[in-house]
């Protein structure tokens, strides 16, 4: 306090109040949507979206939920089908308002105004059933079904109906497209607020304008809609903040600077890093990809049947006669000795040919080491050989630094743990060729 003149110093303690930040009421995090306010919410995406005669579809459908279709939920009511978004929420990382926002707009449109969970009737036939649309987006064909089966455990593949006539099968089926199918996660494009993304990953994947989309200007709508709604972005908790720093999880090399720990930066298409070497073969660079980022949706692991990574390299620029008598020349992008050292090989912009059907959508790593015989012996199960009967473990140098290279990819590719395969899965090759690398590696990731 200032001394007034002729006064003695009067001291005054500030009274000790516990000061409370003001708590988060938008839907980010962990607060849910109730039964009222996601019927708040269908009302307003109906209001805002209309059918081919003009008409708004509240008129017809007011706030009833899924009476149509010749497939129905067993239980329809507000509060169930809150219940299970919120679970679908929870599971699959759509934990922002952004992101709810965006899945939920999606989701209406697929379901013609959440009022169907099957697509067509009865009376349709169609090539791929009965793997057709069902769920909130639409799950379809027998491929999806499968993945979908092997994710939650409901069997899709013998009763396909489960997921048009039991809610929660139809939500978490539709949470598991919007993050796992073939071409990556949705939510970085919610994150963006880009309906065009999220609408085209959903409705026309490879669409590069928005007049392709089926039913793009109800999707704009029924984003903006919510957005009223949902009072974003003004009463965002999430947005006007820094992220708060999160705890690095540790490099499985022990290392202080990894590839895995930071975002690395790219130059002329190479890593620059300490833990990646440079050592470019041009001649396995192939085309460019469509896009150097959006067009990879998967990191394939290989095996060598050489013993180091120079080997390796020479044969990728030695190549392979072809029917024609020329040669064809084969690569991936990486190499990774026994010694755990990452050789960078081609252009992160440049297609190689390393896995027959997916050159065009992925990267590629070599991990050094021999297919073996029956003895233990390195083979390479030509004729006159001994047939390959497994491969060369990995050293533990070798794995730790896979594993970096991987979750290093990963993250620059916006992609997840469901994005890493194996050769041998997805074209003609030797039993467990990438499979015996994988497993080296999944603890570390």
């Amino acid at each position: 306090m200032q001394k007034s003149e002729g006064k003695s110093t009067t001291i005054v303690e500030e009274p000790n109040i516990e000061k409370k930040e003001r708590e988060c009421e938008c839907y980010c995090g962990e607060k849910e949507i109730s039964a009222e306010e996601l019927k708040e919410m269908v009302i307003a995406m109906r209001k805002a979206t209309f059918d081919d005669a003009g008409e708004n579809f509240y008129k017809w459908n007011k706030d009833n939920l899924f009476t149509a279709g010749h497939e129905q939920f067993t239980d329809k009511s507000y509060s169930k089908f809150a219940e299970v978004l919120n679970k679908t929420f929870t599971k699959y990382d759509i934990t922002s308002c952004i992101r709810k926002i965006h899945f939920l707009a999606q989701c209406y449109h697929e379901t013609g105004a959440f009022m169907r969970s099957v697509e067509g009737s009865s009376k349709d036939k169609f090539w791929y059933d009965p793997y057709r649309g069902r769920g909130f987006i639409h799950l379809t064909l027998s491929g999806n079904y499968k993945k979908f089966k092997d994710d939650s455990g409901y069997d899709v593949i013998t009763n396909p109906k489960i997921v048009s006539t039991d809610i929660e099968a139809a939500a978490k089926s539709s949470g598991w497209y919007w993050k796992y199918n073939d071409m990556g996660n949705i939510n970085p494009f919610a994150d963006q607020d880009s309906i065009f993304d999220t609408s085209r990953l959903v409705n026309k994947p490879n669409a590069t304008k928005s007049s392709s989309i089926n039913g793009y200007n109800q999707r704009v709508n029924a984003v903006n809609a919510l957005k009223t709604v949902f009072k974003y972005p003004q009463s965002c908790c999430n947005l006007g903040k820094k992220d708060e720093a999160k705890e690095k999880t540790p490099c499985p090399s022990g290392l202080k600077e990894c590839i895995c720990l930071d975002a690395f930066t790219i130059e002329d298409g190479f890593i620059k890093h300490s833990r990646v070497t440079k050592n470019h073969v041009i001649v396995i660079e192939q085309t460019n990809f469509k896009d150097s980022k959006s067009s990879i949706q998967k990191i394939i692991l290989h095996r060598t049947a050489g013993g180091t990574t120079q080997a390796c390299i020479n044969a990728f620029k030695s190549g392979r006669k072809n029917k024609k008598e020329g040669i064809d020349h084969y690569g991936t992008h990486f190499i990774v000795g026994k010694d755990g050292v990452i050789t960078q090989t081609a252009n992160l912009s440049k297609v190689t040919w390393h896995c027959a059907g997916w050159n065009s959508k992925s990267v590629g790593i070599e991990v050094v080491g021999f297919a073996i015989d029956k003895n233990g012996k390195p083979t390479l199960g030509l004729k006159g050989q001994n047939p390959v009967v497994g491969w060369e473990d990995l050293t533990d140098e070798q794995a730790k630094s896979v594993a970096c290279l991987v979750k290093a990819l990963l993250n620059y590719y916006s992609l997840d743990k469901s994005k890493i395969d194996c050769h041998e899965h997805l074209a003609p090759k030797e039993k467990g060729e990438g499979q015996i690398v994988f497993n080296a590696i999944k603890d570390y990731l």
